[in-house]
């Protein structure tokens, strides 16, 4: 009896560690299943990241690519394009850019041009001075317009047509040569012609060099005008400006006048910001201008729209 108890016993034992090592087995296993799942989260962890890596560089790229494709590749020969762009404008009347500056006009329809250097004038920015000589070569060939203009027209009217009719100003300004005189701009729209500004004159030192005059002239043309530069192209956030020259330095800034394309005159309804451009290189009245910043809900830059530089 005591052998079959002890017998019995033993196959306890080995029923026991049979039972064990199942278990053994079994948890042995479910580790590994678990282990393996952990593995396969793992690899696919790393995937989607890998995957989304590639998809940033890739987008990257692209936009860098987009960028790039979207800045001039040759900016000087962007900037030599400037001139064609600014007569394409003017040819458009989207903005003024002959100017007769006139000293003196009868009322028999007789006017004298001011005596300013064409040159200093021309390369302070986008403005051009009407030159005398031609405009007298042009008087000797119309004479028949200048006739009837003097029948149609009274006053000082009558210089003002001929003026305009003699020549291809868009702008003609009037320096009084008697100090007192307010001074006046006319501005010819291609359908008529309207004055601008004949409410002041800026104050003038009694000993002044003639570049500090044409300075004065300058200036005051383009107060009355309301804005100093226009965009003439864009290329992505590049833009191809004219404008007043001496403001043109790398460095300087533009506030681009609310979408004022189709302005000629800008009020103070198109003086609020839309946009700031940064300069970035220029040559003469010419350069070549990057967006900045841009007012949410505001359309971009257009070519036409008119700026206020300021360094």
């Amino acid at each position: 009896m005591r052998q079959g108890i002890i017998k019995l016993s033993n196959l306890n034992k080995r029923l026991l560690l049979f039972v064990i090592s199942i278990k053994g087995i079994l948890k042995a296993i479910i580790i590994f299943l678990i282990l393996v799942g952990l593995y396969i989260e793992v690899v696919a962890y790393a995937d989607e990241n890998v995957r989304i890596g590639n998809k940033r560089t890739i987008d990257k790229k692209q936009s860098d690519t987009g960028e790039a494709n979207s800045k001039p590749q040759n900016f000087n020969a962007w900037l030599n394009e400037g001139i064609n762009k600014l007569q394409d404008l003017a040819d458009q009347h989207y903005l003024p850019l002959n100017v007769a500056v006139v000293e003196s006009m009868s009322e028999k329809g007789d006017f004298r041009l001011k005596k300013i250097d064409t040159k200093v004038f021309n390369e302070m920015g986008m403005l051009r001075l009407i030159d005398d000589d031609a405009l007298g070569f042009s008087q000797l060939f119309n004479k028949a317009l200048i006739k009837r203009i003097k029948k149609t027209e009274r006053g000082a009217e009558r210089s003002v047509q001929i003026l305009f009719g003699l020549s291809n100003a868009d702008l003609a300004l009037h320096v009084p040569d008697d100090k007192q005189s307010h001074w006046s701009l006319r501005y010819d729209n291609g359908k008529s012609i309207e004055i601008v500004s004949d409410t002041g004159r800026p104050k003038l030192a009694k000993e002044m060099k003639d570049s500090q005059e044409v300075t004065l002239i300058y200036d005051w043309i383009l107060s009355s005008l309301g804005y100093n530069g226009v965009i003439l192209d864009k290329k992505g956030k590049y833009y191809l400006v004219a404008g007043l020259q001496r403001l043109l330095k790398p460095g300087g800034q533009a506030v681009v006048l609310g979408e004022s394309a189709k302005v000629n005159l800008v009020n103070k309804d198109y003086r609020n910001g839309t946009a700031l451009l940064k300069v970035i290189k220029s040559s003469g009245p010419f350069a070549i201008l990057k967006l900045t910043f841009q007012k949410p809900a505001k359309p971009a830059p257009r070519v036409g729209d008119k700026i206020s530089l300021s360094m």
